[in-house]
């Protein structure tokens, strides 16, 4: 049995979460407890025989405390903690931090081998690749979604997933102005992300390009009806050019959707290194995104890296190494 403790950056908001007999948190605002937290902290990092962290708000405590990075595992979430080499080069206290921490730590937990390989090259170090799905969120249960099928009437195509401009909407738009006259619907996702002027912008191109083929869902959605949403596409286009969308996308390759994306992302390369079935967005430009293609072996290589009994065995292995 592992006995876990969870230092949470901030007080749960969830009242029954802050009462579990395992669960800590820090005081906010950080700099006026900074004293406070900073007992708390060490007393946890040395009764640690592991930690994982998960995010980047908190590397000042390891930069504190070296001693802990031995037995330290850092859960990578993609380019936003990423950064680049050149960003991570800039000057600045918070950068000087994360350099300092992230070059010594253990471990990296991640389901993208391309991100890891990238934190060792940004940071100068030589951290452990442990591979794991990292959250149940990850977790894709494939029973209740439709199968693999030749398309009949309208094909419906997701594009994007945010409002973030890195989805490079209006670029996309010019790919996919040659299907214009087809049977087709585009749905872009919108309802998430705080770039406003941007999510309008992208409307009312899109509006301008497509008319009524055109359907921006601005609307939020819970999870469950968001993927009974996805279940309803037929192909996925995601013109992102570094690492995001990974759990829209494992989803939909669950579901035996067409996924479309750009070939030069460490996401693109650990999918395709695995044998998934996903597809150069470079084909769309090509005039061949209505055609078939066969993505029948991704429903099984899901169960294989992104099931429960999966996401178990990976903190095992993070357990015992």
């Amino acid at each position: 049995m592992y006995q876990q403790v969870f230092l949470c950056i901030s007080k749960p908001e969830d009242e029954a979460i802050c009462l579990l007999p395992n669960v800590f948190y820090l005081k906010n605002p950080h700099r006026k407890y900074l004293f406070s937290n900073t007992k708390i902290v060490l007393k946890y990092f040395r009764r640690a025989s592991k930690i994982i962290i998960h995010g980047n708000p908190v590397l000042y405590y390891f930069y504190f405390f070296p001693f802990a990075l031995k037995k330290t595992y850092w859960v990578i979430y993609g380019q936003a903690d990423l950064g680049t080499e050149q960003s991570n080069l800039e000057p600045g206290l918070q950068n000087f931090i994360k350099r300092k921490v992230l070059k010594k730590v253990y471990g990296h937990i991640t389901h993208i081998k391309g991100d890891a390989a990238m934190a060792n090259a940004i940071f100068l170090s030589q951290a452990k690749l442990f591979y794991s799905p990292m959250y149940l969120t990850n977790v894709i249960n494939t029973t209740g979604y439709n199968q693999p099928k030749e398309f009949s009437g309208v094909k419906k195509i997701l594009m994007g997933n945010s409002t973030e401009p890195s989805n490079c909407h209006l670029e996309t738009f010019e790919m996919l102005l040659q299907y214009k006259e087809a049977d087709i619907l585009i749905y872009c996702p919108l309802s998430y992300g705080p770039y406003n002027e941007y999510r309008d912008e992208v409307i009312r191109k899109g509006k301008e390009l497509f008319q009524e083929k055109f359907i921006p869902v601005t609307d939020f959605m819970e999870l469950e009806q968001y993927r009974m949403f996805l279940n309803t596409i037929d192909i996925a286009v995601f013109n992102h050019k570094s690492q995001t969308a990974m759990g829209v996308s494992t989803s939909l390759l669950a579901m035996g959707k067409t996924v479309f994306a750009y070939p030069e992302t460490t996401s693109f390369h650990s999918l395709v290194d695995r044998g998934f079935r996903i597809f150069d967005i470079n084909l769309i430009k090509e005039g061949a995104m209505l055609q078939i293609y066969d993505v029948a072996p991704n429903i099984d290589l899901i169960k294989k890296y992104y099931s429960i009994e999966g996401l178990k065995e990976s903190y095992s292995n993070i357990y015992n190494s």
